[in-house]
Parts: C-alpha cells; structure tokens; sequence
C-alpha cells in the first residue's frame, strides 16, 4: 500500500524556512494530524538515522537519457520534512528534547547526502534539504535563544563541497556523452 502525500499544507511550504517555521508553528494543529498521518514514513526516516547513516547514490548505467536519477530525492524531501516539521511541533510543545533529536536526525541525513550524492540533481537536492535545516534551526534559535549551545553541534562544517562538484561533474559529462551519442543514433534510424 502506497505511503500517503506529504503535498498538502501545513507541512508543504515553498517559503524561506522562517515564514514556513512561523507557518508551521501558527497552524500546530492541523501540522500534528498531519504527522499522525504520516507516522508510517516517519518511523522509517527515523530507523534510517538510528544508527550511522551511510550514503552512496547509485547510479545505474544509463540506458536512455530518460533513465532516472536521484531517485532518492522524493524520500529524502519526504524525511526532511518529517524531521523539520516534527522538529517545531516538539518546539511548539514544550518538547525540547524531541525537538532536538529530530534536528540531529535532519542533520546526520542531510550530511550523508552532501557526502555520497553522485548526480547534479542528488546534489541540489541535498543541498535544499541542508538548507532547510539550516533555515529551521535559525527560525528555533531566533524565537529561543535558550536553544542557542544545543543547536551548535548542527553549525559544525559540512562535508568538502568541492569533492562533491567533482563527483557531479564526472556524472554529468558521462550523461551528456551519452545523451549525445544516443542522438546520434535516433538520427541515424531516420
């Protein structure tokens, strides 16, 4: 059985993470059924960061230039808003401690994606999510500075980005050989 959308609001928001954190914070309860319907997904982003969470896109050989990457991305989007959202709902709850162990959750995640993405795409999308993070954790810092030394371990730097433009551009320049040569070929049946 197929796991429910997380497109619908309160939980989907395409503002910069202070007006999405303030969204999420006025609209608390319609975000808490949410999660409740959601808790399916939840636990399993939450199994996935028990432990150590390694990370490794793969990349299978490309067949066609429509052949998918990234496909990774809906998950991680999915799980990013499940630790983010969950994060202000603890927050908002008093739940300092839970709110926490989510933000750590959304951190060891997105730092496993800035580490093991291969494609262009799974980088951007890694990129967004670690944004987000960011944004939720400087929105949590503003409205409670009593969270200030806690949230520190979660500004600690973020894996070499310039081995990660290495890594995409490698699979770009793979892709776009062979997006050309498979061109070539089309045109060559016509």
């Amino acid at each position: 059985k197929p796991l429910p959308s997380m497109a619908g609001l309160p939980l989907v928001c395409n503002e910069p993470m202070d007006a999405c954190v303030t969204q999420w914070i006025d609209n608390a309860e319609a975000l808490s059924a949410q999660h409740k319907q959601h808790a399916l997904l939840g636990q399993r982003c939450e199994r996935l960061l028990e432990g150590e969470l390694a990370f490794e896109e793969a990349l299978a050989p490309m067949r066609t230039v429509a052949e998918p990457l990234a496909q990774h991305g809906t998950g991680a989007s999915d799980c990013s808003k499940w630790f983010l959202g969950g994060a202000v709902l603890a927050w908002s709850r008093q739940d300092r401690p839970r709110a926490m162990v989510l933000l750590g959750m959304a951190d060891r995640m997105n730092r496993a994606l800035l580490g093991g993405s291969h494609s262009l795409i799974g980088q951007m999308i890694a990129v967004r999510v670690t944004r987000n993070t960011l944004g939720a954790v400087a929105a949590l810092a503003v409205r409670d500075p009593s969270l200030s030394e806690a949230l520190m371990p979660l500004l600690a730097p973020l894996p070499d980005q310039v081995q990660s433009v290495k890594r995409w551009m490698v699979v770009e320049a793979a892709f776009q050989r062979g997006s050309i040569t498979e061109m070539a070929g089309l045109s060559d049946e016509h």
